[in-house]
């Protein structure tokens, strides 16, 4: 099987647009950009095309060979030219050997539109099935959403659907163009109960850095890299001003220094909330909504590298979503209720008795139940898994090592 980039779909004069891309018109995503992870020096099945006319003159001579034609999820799918893509199975139709690979590894909040009034307008998963004309064999998903995938299997249900996520190997690689390494945590009792890192502006990072800062400054290690204006207070820098153009360079290395000097680790995600109004949606209904579901991002993930147990300040069922790809949590540390809490100043108030629980304990206490037998267990799990996910990740059959 060989992977195939096309430079533009059909015409020259297109943009080719990457699944990251939001400020964009309707378009079909040639670039999926979720393979971070490996370098042009060691490609081994893959090729790049003009267009999908030059591969199909390849393909039609080779008709032995599989070739996989690497297109981009689009984070919103409102955004998606659905009848470019029925253009492009028209065109494929014939030649059995030509495949489609749908990617997005990166964000992918859900693929339903909702009004206000909670009703359905846009459902993604749908529009691909009505336009997808050929073969369902001949279709493939990898998608970092577990809401979408299952909504995917039951349309295309002779397809190829994986769960693929790019931090888990964007993360080791980080680490190794650092300096850091493998991370091996330290035995030594830890300075302080929590480590806490935000980055840009959100109003739930923005409570729970100001519940830090006003209450328990002394044991956490935090951050607060961008807050907006008007609460550039809270901004707090560990090291030193990083430069957001280079964010994907630093954002997943977090320095050993943190890791071994606290216990506990509380995730901000993307969102805080389940239900968010959208933008860049230009269809006739006013105030849209997306319902928040199925995805997690390497705020999350780096605490099962790290050997962290996490709390998640996101929207509700995130932590459910870490437990259903297979990661254990930790209710003897934690009261894990807070993430079935659909209100968001309830769930933060129950994140908030957490962390007063935790932080009124001793340093000592802290480590001792950090050292026990079933959080050791469960930590030296999720980080083996973690592990797991990376080396399966289904891009490296594709390059040499």
């Amino acid at each position: 099987m060989i992977l195939c980039n096309l430079d533009y779909l059909f015409d020259p004069n297109e943009i080719a647009y990457t699944v990251t891309d939001v400020d964009r018109p309707v378009a079909v995503c040639t670039r999926s950009n979720s393979r971070v992870c490996f370098y042009d020096g060691n490609k081994k099945y893959v090729l790049s095309f003009e267009n999908i006319y030059d591969l199909v003159k390849v393909a039609s001579r080779n008709l032995h060979i599989t070739f996989l034609v690497e297109l981009g999820f689009p984070i919103y799918t409102w955004l998606e030219d659905f009848d470019a893509i029925q253009k492009l199975c028209n065109t494929i139709q014939e030649y059995n050997n030509i495949h489609l690979l749908f990617v997005n590894g990166w964000d992918l909040y859900n693929d339903t539109l909702y009004t206000d009034l909670n009703k359905e307008i846009h459902q993604g998963v749908y529009e691909y099935s009505r336009c997808l004309t050929i073969n369902h064999n001949r279709i493939h998903f990898y998608l970092c959403n577990l809401a979408v995938i299952e909504k995917i299997k039951s349309y295309f249900s002779r397809s190829s659907v994986l769960y693929y996520n790019i931090y888990f190997n964007r993360i080791l690689e980080r680490r190794q163009q650092t300096g850091f390494g493998e991370y091996i945590p330290c035995n030594n009792q830890r300075k302080k109960h929590f480590l806490c890192l935000n980055n840009y502006n959100k109003s739930h990072r923005t409570d729970i850095v100001s519940y830090i800062k006003n209450n328990h400054s002394d044991k956490f290690i935090y951050s607060y890299l961008k807050p907006d204006d008007k609460n550039i207070h809270l901004k707090n820098i560990l090291d030193v001003e990083h430069n957001m153009s280079t964010i994907t360079d630093w954002q997943d290395s977090i320095p050993p220094g943190y890791i071994d000097s606290t216990y506990l680790y509380i995730a901000t995600e993307t969102f805080g909330i389940n239900k968010f109004s959208v933008y860049n949606y230009n269809g006739p209904d006013k105030n849209v909504y997306q319902h928040h579901d199925g995805w997690i991002s390497e705020k999350t993930l780096k605490s099962a590298y790290n050997m962290q147990p996490v709390m998640i300040l996101g929207p509700a069922g995130s932590l459910a979503t870490f437990k259903s790809l297979g990661f254990k949590t930790f209710p003897e540390i934690f009261n894990e209720t807070y993430d079935s809490i659909t209100d968001y100043n309830n769930r933060f108030k129950a994140v908030k008795d957490n962390i007063d629980r935790l932080t009124s304990m001793s340093i000592e206490e802290i480590h001792q139940l950090y050292h026990s037998k079933s959080v050791q267990e469960k930590l030296m799990h999720n980080r083996e898994l973690f592990e797991d996910y990376a080396n399966n990740d289904p891009f490296k059959q594709f390059y040499t090592k």
